[in-house]
């Protein structure tokens, strides 16, 4: 499917509003398809300058609009939230009457503060610098644990060994999980699987992108 103004951002308008040069967010852009593994051509567009000269730019879809951000500080992450809350807006129907302008109104400010809320939770998850369980996770970003974990493992992120989560080995080696070893008060030892840093900022990301947030 062709990426539009509708479907995507352009790098221009994200420099724009975080108020970023367009080379460095290109660059930021370069870098993040390259460690997702993506072609830089799936997302490629062009424009002309003022002379007239062919120049260079991307059109991010959400996800990856999202992941991106989520490199950026708060400030500049909640300009980007807040711009895909307005087009994400413009899909919807036009309100015919006060009670549904209202209602509109209310549900898009109800957007808005959860994807903040996500944005907010990984800010304190990284300055804690630890890892967090998985229930932790879902509480906090205030996502139902069972549609939680049936989601990461329909889309191959986690996985059951022996009635234990898992993660798939990919998003090991990427590091966005830890399996630690529990020992119990009675001497048991079992294994836990966590989210690390980087983990609970790409899942954060995941999670609006699924509507869970």
């Amino acid at each position: 499917m062709e990426l539009t103004a509708i479907t995507a951002m352009d790098s221009r308008e994200i420099a724009e509003r975080t108020g970023k040069e367009h080379a460095h967010v290109c660059r930021d852009i370069r870098a993040m398809l390259e460690e997702l593994g993506e072609p830089e051509s799936r997302f490629g567009s062009g424009y002309l300058d003022a002379q007239g000269q062919k120049r260079n730019c991307y059109l991010l879809p959400k996800r990856e609009c999202l992941i991106l951000a989520s490199g950026y500080s708060v400030a500049l992450r909640a300009k980007i939230i807040d711009r895909w809350a307005e087009l994400e807006a413009t899909n919807l129907a036009v309100p015919r009457t006060l009670s549904e302008a209202l209602r509109f109104a209310a549900d898009l400010q109800d957007k808005i503060e959860a994807q903040r809320h996500a944005v907010e939770f990984v800010d304190r998850f990284v300055e804690s610098k630890a890892t967090q369980p998985l229930r932790a996770v879902a509480k906090v970003l205030k996502v139902n644990e069972r549609k939680f974990v049936d989601r990461m493992i329909e889309d191959r992120i986690l996985y059951r060994l022996a009635g234990k989560l898992t993660p798939h080995a990919d998003h090991m080696e990427t590091g966005r999980f830890e399996v630690k070893e529990i020992v119990a008060p009675n001497g048991h030892a079992t294994t836990q699987m966590r989210f690390t840093t980087k983990g609970v900022e790409w899942i954060a990301a995941k999670v609006t992108e699924w509507g869970m947030a």
